[in-house]
């Protein structure tokens, strides 16, 4: 019943109600999915100045889905929406100046957009300007900003920062080396479903590695990491 009241809403040109309309078409939520249409509904909303649905077609654009893939036209609407303030959408827009995806390649663009992302809470934004300063890419190589954003990251709960940051702390690895820290940080990136993690997770516990030796728990995340298709598990 919802949906044919947003669908009405929508038709009528209301905006919040386009956009809402549109991600029940793209999920399928309440309604048969229909990619085609939810890019009509996140255009329409997009034009008429919605800040979430410029993502989103942007992002439909890039990948084809509802749409033909044109990554110019999604680099466009991804840059409109960055250009006013959303997180998600300097992310993205990171990603296509960082890849050349429908712009010219341009890595210290690139890293001003992730930094401004990273400071508005994005964890992906974090994980891949931690990247850039670790390379040094497009951007002054700085191994103690890089730990920084790599650990906020992984307080937000991104799965890959809390893997590199338990690997970091294990080796020592531009911070004072913590064995203890690295086996608390590899168990949560292990119970966000990371396989690699959960491998690991069990060979700390197995070799007593900063940790009290478990067969038993090693033993549950070997078989969680075999059961997920990792093969040394």
């Amino acid at each position: 019943e919802s949906v044919r009241y947003f669908k009405m809403a929508a038709d009528r040109g209301m905006i919040p109600a386009m956009y809402k309309y549109a991600v029940m078409l793209r999920d399928g939520e309440g309604i048969d999915a229909d990619k085609k249409l939810s890019a009509e509904y996140f255009k329409k909303a997009a034009d008429s100045g919605d800040v979430k649905s410029m993502n989103n077609y942007g992002v439909m654009l890039c990948n084809g889905e509802g749409v033909d893939i044109n990554k110019k036209e999604a680099a466009k609407y991804i840059k409109m929406a960055a250009e006013k303030g959303n997180s998600d959408a300097m992310c993205n827009y990171a990603n296509m100046l960082r890849d050349g995806e429908g712009v010219i390649v341009d890595k210290k663009e690139a890293a001003r957009y992730y930094k401004m992302a990273a400071e508005k809470g994005s964890s992906s934004a974090m994980f891949n300007y931690a990247g850039m300063l670790h390379e040094g890419d497009g951007i002054k190589e700085n191994k103690d900003e890089e730990v920084k954003y790599v650990k906020m990251a992984a307080d937000l709960g991104n799965d890959y920062a809390m893997y590199n940051y338990s690997m970091m702390l294990r080796d020592g690895n531009g911070v004072a080396q913590d064995k203890q820290e690295a086996v608390k940080y590899m168990r949560m990136c292990a119970e966000s479903g990371n396989v690699n993690a959960m491998f690991n997770y069990a060979s700390m516990l197995h070799e007593g590695d900063g940790t009290d030796v478990n067969m038993k728990e090693a033993a549950k995340y070997y078989k969680m990491a075999a059961d997920l298709g990792n093969s040394n598990a």
